[in-house]
């Protein structure tokens, strides 16, 4: 038999602003679950308003300590490290952390606090002031805006779960969202995400006949595409 700790429980009510929360009170083995107003799972918090604010300040934190440490640990072990190396880097220890959950982020415009988390490191490798034009620090290192990456992973999210069996719950459910015709803020977001870098009129059709790592070196190419047109 199964021991369920409630301890570790919580109930959260999701629903639009406005609702009033539910006044039920849920219980297991005769012991009372919280009702909560946020909840982490998997290391991402959402709210009972399915707002990922949180989740991103969350995430912002979290990368600017990976990034301190990794900084630490160059000064020490090496004093500098340039080039590509650098990016490399910082692409793997910092934004992999900074990005967590971005596929789920709806390609949000609230992104100014990991963003900033990514271009201290390219005022630290430049050597230049904060100051300096954001822009020609992106496309000195070859850095793509964070806020960008964050629409790419949101749109592979899209197309993988598109990709997937018709039986799959998730597929079912995304499917059903978009034919909810405004009602739904994340497909909302992600048509705008879509629209923003080429792909609002892709198929199924078209994707079906091309690989994974294909459909991803295409994602990227046209998100470098909207990012030199921005």
């Amino acid at each position: 038999m199964v021991k369920v700790n409630v301890k570790k429980c919580g109930v959260m009510h999701i629903r639009r602003k406005g609702v009033k929360k539910t006044l039920k009170e849920f219980y297991v083995d005769g012991e009372r679950i919280d009702v909560v107003e946020k909840y982490k799972y998997l290391g991402c918090t959402l709210n009972e308003h399915l707002e990922c604010k949180g989740m991103i300040e969350e995430r912002a934190m979290a990368g600017a300590r990976a990034q301190s440490g990794w900084l630490r640990s160059c000064s020490a072990m090496v004093r500098e490290v340039r080039g590509s190396t650098f990016k490399k880097l910082m692409e793997a220890l910092v934004e992999t952390v900074l990005l967590y959950g971005a596929d789920v982020w709806e390609g949000s415009r609230i992104l100014e606090s990991v963003e900033q988390v990514q271009m201290r490191a390219a005022w630290i490798f430049l050597g230049v002031g904060r100051l300096h034009p954001r822009v020609s620090l992106q496309f000195d290192m070859q850095m793509v805006p964070l806020r960008f990456e964050a629409k790419k992973r949101c749109s592979e999210f899209w197309v993988n779960v598109l990709r997937m069996e018709g039986n799959r719950l998730v597929r079912m459910v995304m499917l059903e969202a978009m034919g909810l015709r405004g009602k739904v803020k994340w497909i909302e977001n992600l048509k705008q995400s879509l629209e923003e870098i080429g792909w609002m009129g892709v198929g199924m059709e078209e994707l079906g006949r091309v690989l994974n790592g294909e459909v991803v070196q295409m994602l990227r190419d046209c998100v470098w595409r909207a990012v030199k047109e921005s």
